[in-house]
């Protein structure tokens, strides 16, 4: 009864947030964090492009571009894909210098504009180009320009790209650009990219080892993902990720819907999958990482289980990547039994700065993350999740606020939930 009591009382005290204003849409615009193998961490690179401190115009890094001294009209640059649709309006905004010591001479120049692209990858149309630098613009000297475009029918991503030109000219010199913004007509841009796995084109997804996209009976749509063993004898780990651009202080969670499929290899023994959030430095190294079981060989066969990890970014913290793994575990040094595990519907989210703990998702419920907003949702969810024990209800630690979830659920939860949402979002 007291906590039919308290869903009455705090129904009349929801308060309306409003959603995350998100200006650069880009992750790692200025290239001031790297990865492995490619050092421009988010984006693709094609022709000479370097990472170079001599480039930077703000911070410690940009970007240097030439050309490939080719007998042709030749390109180098580099691009980043964001989700898009019709009749949206892009803008990018970049900072370019070439020095003196490199100058661009003949016919080179260094553009920016957009490719419109469909789910399949194939490009619709571009933008305009707005030229950023030649061979006549003065060496050493900071300039700034800006293009835009409307997405056509059927755009299903818009691929933001800088691109040095060079002639058939073999002109040398070099292009350096940095702080790179792209905007949109559009509300805050999710941070994940193709979380269904529903396009074979642009994404930031990676995988290593048993791990990638698969159609074998989908949640939603046409398409998931699929993670599992080697089943070689020894210790192994198969994995999918993907990056967002975080910083410390941040309060993420990561959603996912996973499956033990009993059609097709489910688990055995002591094979077990888990989510996690892992919080990256500008170097690409691991500073800490937060996790929760997904799916073990005791998980309930055919069935789709909402998954949720959730943590606050330590300092020092550039990215977060989301990460979903099997762990295979050796068994005497004989071959494992095949074991898989599915995986749809993956989003990542933050937390609007000055929202609360009682923010534990979205409209709607489960597996939404949350969205900056305090709704009936937030508190149906919550409660549902405490009474069945479940780790979405673990917003803190033992006594309560400022200490970090710990794992379990107890009345330090409750109680800080039910303080906090009775408080509100700014």
């Amino acid at each position: 009864m007291k906590i039919v009591a308290a869903t009455a009382s705090m129904a009349l005290m929801l308060t309306a947030g409003s959603a995350l204003a998100q200006e650069n849409v880009l992750f790692n615009p200025g290239w001031e964090s790297t990865s492995n193998p490619s050092p421009f961490q988010g984006w693709s690179g094609f022709g000479n492009v370097f990472r170079e401190t001599s480039a930077a115009i703000s911070g410690g890094f940009g970007a240097k571009l030439f050309g490939n001294f080719a007998a042709v009209q030749n390109f180098s640059g580099l691009t980043q894909d964001l989700p898009a649709g019709p009749n949206q309006t892009w803008t990018i905004t970049a900072s370019a210098k070439h020095l003196s010591t490199d100058a661009m001479t003949g016919g080179n120049r260094l553009v920016i504009k957009f490719d419109y692209v469909d789910s399949s990858g194939t490009v619709l149309g571009s933008s305009e180009e707005t030229t950023l630098l030649t061979a006549l613009s003065p060496t050493d000297t900071v300039l700034s320009g800006t293009a835009t475009g409307t997405t056509p029918e059927g755009t299903a991503f818009v691929r933001a790209a800088i691109v040095f030109i060079q002639e058939s000219d073999f002109a040398g010199g070099a292009a350096n650009v940095d702080d790179v913004q792209v905007s949109s007509s559009l509300p805050v841009t999710p941070p994940l990219i193709n979380g269904g796995f529903e396009t074979r084109g642009p994404s930031r997804w990676n995988q290593f080892n048993f791990a990638g996209r698969s159609t074998i009976l989908p949640r939603t749509g046409t398409a998931g993902a699929v993670t599992g063993g080697l089943s070689n004898g020894g210790f192994n780990l198969s994995g999918i990720f993907q990056d967002v651009q975080a910083s410390a202080g941040q309060t993420w969670t990561g959603s996912a819907f996973v499956q033990n499929l009993g059609l097709l290899n489910p688990l055995t023994g002591e094979d077990w999958a888990v989510l996690n959030i892992e919080w990256k430095d500008s170097a690409n190294n691991t500073i800490s990482f937060v996790s929760v079981d997904a799916v073990r060989a005791s998980t309930p066969l055919n069935e789709w289980i909402p998954v949720t990890v959730s943590g606050t970014a330590p300092e020092g913290t550039v990215s977060a990547r989301l990460v979903a793994l099997y762990f295979q575990p050796a068994i005497g040094g004989a071959p494992q039994p095949p074991g898989q595990v599915f995986w749809d519907d993956f989003s990542m989210t933050l937390t609007p700065a000055g929202c609360s703990v009682a923010d534990v998702t979205g409209i709607g419920g489960p597996p939404a993350g949350p969205d900056g907003l305090l709704t009936g949702d937030d508190f149906n969810s919550f409660i549902s999740a405490f009474a069945a024990g479940d780790l979405l209800a673990d917003i803190t630690g033992i006594g309560g606020p400022p200490s970090s979830p710990d794992g379990l659920i107890t009345g330090d939860d409750f109680n800080a939930f039910i303080s906090a949402f009775a408080a509100g979002c700014p």
